[in-house]
C-alpha cells in the first residue's frame, strides 16, 4: 500500500514541482542508490539497538519525511525539486534500513506453517506450482 501511494508517484510529483529532465534523472536514480547503501548499513546500525527500537525509530523518521513531502506541495519553495530529491533519498534510505530487520522480525513471530498465508489465493496457487 505504501509503495502504491507514494513510490509510484514520485516522478509525477517531481513533474508537478517543475522538475527538469536532469532533475527527473536524480529523482529516479539517487533514492535507489542511497536505499541500496542504507540496506548494506542496516545490519551494522541495528547491531547497536534492539530490532524493535530500530524499526520504530526508522519508521517514525520515514513518516516525518512523508509529511515533509506533503508540506512541500502546500508551502512551495524556490528549490522545491531539490528538497524533494533529498526527501526521496531519505524516504528510500529509511525503507531500506527497515526491510531486513522487519523481515527477520516477522519471520521470528509468524509460525513456519503460516508464513505464506498472507499471499492472495492466485499467487498462493501460482507459488505452489513453482
Amino acid at each position: 500500500m505504501m509503495t502504491a501511494t507514494s513510490d509510484n508517484f514520485f516522478n509525477a510529483y517531481a513533474i508537478f514541482l517543475g522538475a527538469s529532465l536532469a532533475q527527473m534523472g536524480f529523482v529516479t536514480g539517487l533514492p535507489q542508490l542511497f536505499g541500496a547503501i542504507a540496506q548494506l548499513l542496516s545490519v551494522w546500525l541495528a547491531s547497536h539497538f534492539s530490532r524493535r527500537t530500530f524499526i520504530v525509530f526508522c519508521a517514525v523518521f520515514q513518516g516525518c519525511i512523508v509529511l515533509a513531502m506533503g508540506a512541500l506541495a502546500a508551502f512551495g519553495s524556490e528549490h522545491a525539486v531539490w528538497i524533494f530529491i533529498a526527501l526521496a533519498v531519505g524516504y528510500h534510505g529509511f525503507i531500506n534500513l527497515i526491510q531486513p530487520h522487519w523481515r527477520a522480525w516477522m519471520g521470528s513471530i509468524v509460525p513456519e506453517r503460516r508464513r505464506g498465508a498472507f499471499l492472495p489465493p492466485a499467487l498462493g496457487s501460482l507459488w505452489a506450482h513453482l
